[in-house]
């Protein structure tokens, strides 16, 4: 809880500087970029996580390895992370800015249950459909769920969409059901 209340304080402050500057969606793709650096080397997230390795030190390393043209705001925001050792939650910050960016552009979360990763098509035609639905561009988050066999199921806020064959099946039974 701690980490997500800290995480929150953080992409908050990068938040604020970034919108008026009109930087929010490349400071959140710099971010993501960084994540995926640090997520991918175990070798630098226990090297920076090291108590015993001064911030100096990190900061140089950081630099050598992040791509030269990151936004100024976002070195900082690194370099401050550094100094405040709060590099280890930089994924956890990467999720709440992204969610500040969808509540202040009015962007909705759509979280997508499938059998199997759909195709960019599919997911284009869902997205589009989702926006047509709602009104509203949409973010499409998918996640695996094997025991739906086929079809999708999808969550839009406290709205779900149950396009699963088992969510099918389950309502034929229950139209059956409910004649007898």
């Amino acid at each position: 809880m701690e980490k997500l209340t800290a995480a929150g304080h953080y992409a908050r402050a990068l938040f604020d500087i970034c919108e008026p500057r009109r930087l929010v969606d490349r400071a959140y793709a710099e971010l993501e970029l960084v994540t995926k650096l640090t997520r991918d080397a175990d070798d630098l997230d226990r090297f920076m996580s090291h108590p015993e390795i001064p911030p100096a030190e990190k900061r140089r390393v950081l630099k050598k390895l992040l791509p030269a043209e990151l936004l100024p705001e976002v070195v900082a925001f690194l370099n401050l992370l550094v100094e405040q050792r709060q590099m280890r939650i930089l994924e956890v910050i990467s999720q709440a800015f992204l969610v500040l960016r969808h509540e202040r552009f009015g962007i909705l979360r759509a979280t997508v249950e499938t059998a199997h990763p759909l195709s960019a098509e599919s997911r284009a035609q869902l997205k589009e459909a989702l926006v047509v639905a709602t009104g509203r561009d949409v973010f499409i988050t998918e996640k695996p769920c094997p025991e739906l066999i086929g079809g999708v199921r999808v969550q839009v806020g406290d709205r779900i969409i149950d396009g699963s064959i088992a969510g099918r099946l389950k309502q034929i039974r229950e139209q059956t059901l409910s004649r007898t």
